[in-house]
């Protein structure tokens, strides 16, 4: 008689713990898309290709990285003598206004307008001082 009580408790509080309502609510993330800067900072864009110039495997080696709101660093490689070489690592100050980056450089402010962006493809227009504009894709890497 005490087993059948026992059994008939157990078997009770399983029937109420498993019909809560809550089992059936079922609930909605709202997904917030990450913002230019957000994407702009989530790595290293690597240069897929550069119009004007042909993309060799030295040139696809060259980056910028948006560490953080106001700081890049960009390297860019070059062939000189048929070997692949960079041009240095350069660590730059930038202002961002909508999709319009400044890029403080010594001597020749260079402006960046961003075209598109997504988690692993960036495309831009560049204008240095002096008229010079190109455009550069780079991906994620």
């Amino acid at each position: 008689m005490k087993t059948l009580k026992i059994l008939t408790l157990a078997i009770f509080t399983l029937m109420i713990t498993s019909c809560s309502k809550s089992d059936d609510t079922v609930e909605s993330e709202t997904v917030i898309p990450p913002t230019t800067q957000e994407l702009l900072q989530s790595g290293v864009w690597h240069i897929a290709s550069k119009s004007g110039e042909i993309t060799t495997q030295c040139l696809t080696q060259s980056y910028i990285k948006f560490v953080d709101e106001d700081t890049m660093l960009n390297e860019f490689f070059d062939t000189s003598g048929g070997i692949c070489e960079s041009t240095g690592l350069d660590i730059h100050q930038y202002n961002k206004i909508g999709n319009v980056i400044n890029i403080n450089t010594p001597g020749d402010p260079v402006t960046l307008t961003i075209i598109s962006i997504t988690e692993t493809e960036l495309n831009i227009v560049v204008d240095e001082s002096g008229g010079v504009v190109y455009t550069i894709n780079f991906i994620k890497q």
